[in-house]
């Protein structure tokens, strides 16, 4: 009951019309706070607690990665760890909605962030990876100013919290305002097709990645070939039509973060082949949170002799729908024993005063 009340005494408070900017904040903050002060909260927290007994005590740590080794070490505590991981993690997405999301929309953006559990529940428990998107975060500000050299150091940082991110360096090259063609997202779907439908070059392309990351849990979850649900894959479809249908529209900075998404939502369509690239997803996912709002602002815009039919599926049909299934993961989230974790809301005081 936490969890919810929390969520929506947030997105109630960011939709306050009066002083916009200082109710985000609040809301914001209460999020933060929130993170910084749970306890056993998310499927990975006392595995994450064990691996900072075995650092503090000289063991040999489960968890390796040198940054991510170098903050445990920094911390006086895990408490405290849990805290600073937690500021490191959400500022620069703060600061990615405060910057680029019409005022008139934040809220929004703070809805799709709290309703969609692979965003902010998920960054509870997937710390290190979560860490390593909050620097990829503050990279695409560097690639939209087409600044490469600080992107890399960015990138860098990141790879050294969680090695997944080597991967980013690729999106330099994506991540900017350059209009995107018909014929690239012709291309870019009927890779996706192939993908797909024809086993080999989708084992193809797995093996160049487990080649490339040598990560022994991304070669064992491969292994398994489990894949999402024809459901699941159907309903992000719709995000994907969504997004597909309005990037050719978009302009600016704007275009930049729905080109990312679009990334995201197509690893989504990847997953019914092999869910381990939702692990990936979530460096992309992130980016819904200024795409969808600003694309959701140019639609109302939209003047009343452009096309009924299109006015009405685009304006109204598909955010009701993406709504909607955002309801219903949410749900399924939370009725799902392997989530289980995420139901019940514990903090650091339960511990520290007993």
């Amino acid at each position: 009951m936490m969890v919810h009340t929390t969520f929506l005494l947030s997105t109630f408070i960011a939709s306050i019309k009066k002083n916009k900017k200082t109710c985000f904040i609040l809301a914001f903050t209460i999020l933060i706070l929130f993170a910084m002060l749970r306890y056993d909260f998310g499927n990975d927290y006392m595995s994450y607690l064990g691996n900072d007994i075995q650092i503090r005590n000289n063991g040999v740590p489960t968890l390796t990665d040198l940054l991510f080794v170098a903050l445990t070490k920094i911390c006086p505590s895990f408490y405290v760890f849990v805290a600073v991981s937690s500021l490191i993690s959400m500022i620069p997405i703060y600061y990615l909605i405060i910057n680029y999301v019409d005022e008139n929309y934040r809220h929004i953006s703070l809805l799709i962030y709290c309703i969609n559990p692979y965003l902010f529940l998920m960054s509870l428990s997937a710390i290190r990876q979560t860490l390593a998107a909050a620097f990829f975060i503050i990279a695409i500000h560097f690639s939209i100013k087409r600044r490469l050299i600080p992107y890399i150091l960015c990138i860098i940082i990141a790879s050294l919290f969680h090695k997944s991110a080597l991967i980013l360096f690729l999106f330099y090259f994506v991540a900017n305002d350059k209009m995107v063609s018909r014929f690239q997202l012709t291309v870019a779907i009927a890779g996706l097709l192939v993908l797909v439908f024809v086993e080999g070059f989708f084992n193809l392309f797995v093996q160049l990645g487990l080649d490339f990351f040598k990560i022994p849990n991304y070669a064992y979850y491969a292994s398994l070939r489990t894949g999402n649900s024809l459901r699941a894959t159907l309903l992000s479809l719709v995000f994907l039509g969504y997004i597909m249908l309005n990037i050719r529209k978009m302009k600016g900075t704007t275009l930049a973060f729905t080109k990312l998404y679009l990334i995201g939502c197509m690893l989504s369509i990847l997953a019914y082949r092999l869910s381990m690239f939702t692990r990936f997803q979530m460096y992309f996912d992130i980016f819904s949170v200024v795409s969808i709002p600003m694309i959701i602002k140019m639609n109302r815009s939209l003047i009343a002799t452009a096309d009924q039919r299109y006015r009405l599926i685009n304006k109204y049909m598909f955010p009701i729908l993406i709504f909607t299934i955002y309801i219903l993961r949410y749900y399924s989230f939370f009725t799902n024993p392997m989530w289980e974790s995420f139901t019940e809301y514990h903090t650091i005081f339960s511990q520290i005063l007993n």
